[in-house]
């Protein structure tokens, strides 16, 4: 469904908190939940990949099926205890961090067709 959610993060803010982590005594034998907290819906991860990418919006009809067993509705990770414990909160949104993504592929897929001329 379009209206599933997600909560996605970045990898930068993932490394951040593995850091945070490394540095504080308090996270040893702990596994702590890491998102932004916000939801995403699939619809808009999709708009939003499609445009970043260059494409025509409605161009590619996507089929939204229903759900698969076992895969949740909604996600939404509860930061809480890692925000506490470490002082840790996430610093890119989903949308941009789905900006910066598709950024570095396009980067990544320029020094490689540079590479193969």
């Amino acid at each position: 469904s379009k209206d599933r959610t997600r909560d996605i993060i970045h990898v930068s803010d993932v490394a951040n908190a593995i850091k945070l982590s490394f540095d504080n005594p308090k996270s040893y034998g702990k596994i702590y939940n890491l998102g932004t907290g916000k939801k995403i819906t699939i619809e808009r991860m999709i708009h939003l990949l499609t445009v970043g990418l260059g494409y025509k919006t409605g161009g590619y009809p996507v089929k939204y099926e229903s759900s698969t067993a076992g895969d949740p509705f909604d996600t939404l990770a509860d930061i809480n205890a890692v925000k506490s414990d470490l002082n840790w909160k996430p610093l890119i949104s989903p949308e941009e961090g789905i900006k910066l993504t598709i950024k570095s592929y396009k980067n990544a897929k320029s020094k490689k067709e540079k590479v193969a001329k």
